[in-house]
């Protein structure tokens, strides 16, 4: 039975109940290296893994199997360990964890032919990559490529790392390999790692890669999905790389080279650095830099963008200092810009790569020159187009040089760092003689300071901490007093649950009254939940075992205590509705109306005061 908890990756709920009897949380929160000290009552404590902290205030409940943090009020059971730190969706997340379980999901019949075919490919694509590392380690045919590792300075443990690979130099040596141990020629070339020959001179097909060195590519579970490949001495190929073509699993658009190896690296330095090439991500790991991975190409997609924003709000871009170089950094910020992320360029000077310079200086000095010297990124887009020999040399030069610089600005999609920025360069274009009536500002979709002050304030309604804070309240009674759950929810107004948090709350008690109530444990956690409403339940849940000993006096008092709170929010909603209606009746000329609607809340007003007297005692 497929269940709504299910519906994001249209997974059964026993194949999710298999994986949680299988894995434990404290035995997947080991693997991720969290050291668990005994807290007691059940209860194990580490450092957060979600937020930086010298105490620990991550509790994990062994009886309930979740783990909640004080700090930064994460919380959630082992599939939302793996989303949340993995940074995938719940699909992935099931993935992941079912083959840590050794559980086979089950699909329908289309989807289980699909899941299995593609199955299929990952196990070539593997295969593929074990048979090319084996050989550039152990093969006597691979010492041009070990030669060339060694002149680059690159040790066996990152070519272990990073399963560096080479190809033999034969036609089909990979195909002759895969095909003896069981895959077959249709999948090795959807797996993209033979070719078909067309050319009329024979038939069959061949080794997509032949006499390279080879670069494994994963994805950010680590599987890989595709290759790169790099010339080397005595090969006449004019590409001095080459991709796996596209395929089902593979798009370099969309994939950041060394992305596995980086994540922990990432989440210590709160940043992520972005090089061009292989070697380059590789040479920063062995340099103790493990938060550098890198683009496949030149110039940046919408894809590693969003990959980015998905990892870290701090990016460093470093490009080579070469006119090649400053133009592959002028097309990716454009889309850096947009999806609001905190960029800083460094370009490297005298012809360098990243490789090389760290060479040079050692990790931890290349690391503290790229913090000190690189430039925000409108720095940069101001050195390019301003600052610039060809700006000067005529004022129609300059004029399309400012349009450069604000036509970036305008990618700016948040309106407050929008006019930071803009005003940040004022005065230099002040210094230029323009002055800022001058500035294309609105033909750039951009609008004077002056034009933003007269803007009429959003009308979008502001969250309300306080109706949040009722309906955690709410959740709060009915679970720690599941027999009153159904008579309590027949108090709660509509009006309560008319925006979205209380729609996803109303959902959530709606789901639990349809699973048999709240009186089940097992029933209050399960996947699929809105994140807001995931929160408070683990919230709520850790609040409880913390108090395990509360009498039955308590929840009574916590009951009506909840009522009460009730009462006061339906008064003051009424009250704001009722002078809503007052001012149209104002406004109207309709005094008597007006007049009797003024009592009307006066009488609101009084009943709240007893209310909130009440309260006090």
């Amino acid at each position: 039975m497929v269940t709504a908890e299910s519906t994001r990756g249209l997974i059964p709920e026993a194949d999710l109940a298999l994986i949680r009897s299988k894995v434990s949380i404290d035995e997947l929160l080991r693997d991720y290296d969290l050291q668990l000290v005994e807290a007691g009552g059940g209860r194990l404590k580490a450092l957060c893994p979600f937020h930086n902290e010298k105490t620990p205030s991550f509790s994990v409940n062994l009886d309930k199997q979740f783990y909640y943090c004080f700090g930064c009020q994460a919380g959630g059971n082992i599939f939302t360990f793996v989303q949340e730190y993995e940074r995938v969706g719940f699909p992935e997340a099931a993935e992941m964890l079912a083959r840590k379980a050794g559980v086979v999901l089950q699909r329908t019949a289309k989807r289980d032919d699909q899941y299995h075919k593609t199955l299929e490919v990952y196990d070539a694509l593997d295969y593929a990559a074990g048979f090319y590392h084996t050989y550039l380690l152990e093969d006597a045919g691979a010492q041009g490529a070990r030669e060339y590792l060694a002149a680059r300075g690159m040790n066996e443990e990152m070519q272990r790392t990073f399963r560096l690979g080479c190809s033999p130099p034969g036609w089909d040596e990979l195909l002759k390999k895969a095909s003896a141990a069981g895959h077959s020629v249709e999948v090795l070339d959807r797996a993209g790692l033979i070719r078909q020959n067309k050319t009329g001179k024979g038939s069959g097909f061949f080794d997509e890669f032949r006499g390279k060195l080879i670069f494994p590519i994963s994805d950010a579970q680590g599987r890989t999905i595709g290759f790169g490949a790099r010339r080397l001495a005595g090969d006449d190929d004019p590409a001095k790389y080459r991709n796996t073509r596209d395929t089902n699993l593979f798009n370099k658009s969309k994939v950041l080279y060394a992305l596995p190896q980086s994540k922990q690296g990432i989440r210590r330095e709160k940043a992520i650095v972005v090089v061009e090439g292989y070697t380059d991500a590789i040479m920063a790991h062995q340099a103790g830099l493990d938060f550098f991975v890198a683009s496949l190409g030149t110039a940046f997609t919408q894809e590693n963008t969003q990959a980015l924003k998905r990892y870290a709000d701090r990016v460093y871009m470093i490009f080579d200092g070469d006119s090649a170089g400053l133009k592959a950094a002028e097309r990716s910020i454009e889309l850096l810009v947009g999806e609001n992320l905190d960029v800083l360029i460094y370009p490297l000077s005298d012809g360098k790569d990243p490789c090389d310079a760290i060479a040079e200086l050692g990790g931890d000095a290349f690391w503290k020159s790229v913090q000190a010297d690189s430039v925000d990124i409108f720095d940069f887009k101001w050195n390019r187009t301003i600052e610039t020999g060809e700006a000067a040399a005529s004022p129609q030069m300059l004029s399309k040089g400012v349009k450069d610089f604000l036509s970036l600005v305008a990618r700016i999609s948040d309106k407050v760092a929008r006019r930071v920025v803009l005003n940040k360069y004022v005065e230099r274009f002040e210094i230029l003689g323009i002055a800022m009536e001058d500035l294309p500002l609105e033909e750039m979709g951009l609008f004077s300071p002056e034009r933003e002050r007269e803007e009429v304030p959003s009308q979008e309604p502001v969250l309300n901490e306080g109706r949040i804070k009722l309906l955690e309240s709410i959740l709060f009674v009915m679970i720690s007093a599941p027999i009153q759950a159904e008579a309590l929810w027949q108090e709660v107004p509509q009006g309560l649950v008319a925006d979205a948090a209380g729609q996803a709350v109303e959902s959530y008690v709606k789901d639990q009254f349809a699973r048999g109530g709240f009186s089940n444990d097992g029933r209050l956690l399960h996947e699929g939940l809105n994140g807001m409403v995931e929160r408070l339940v683990f919230k709520i849940l850790n609040q409880i075992d913390e108090n395990s000993e509360l009498p039955g006096g308590d929840q009574a008092e916590q009951l009506e205590k909840c009522r009460r709170d009730l009462r006061r929010w339906t008064i003051q909603d009424k009250i704001a509705t009722l002078k809503a209606d007052r001012a149209v009746a104002r406004n109207s000329g309709d005094t008597e109306r007006a007049m009797a609607l003024r009592m009307e809340i006066i009488a609101l007003r009084r009943e709240l005061t007893q209310l909130l007297k009440e309260t006090d005692e």
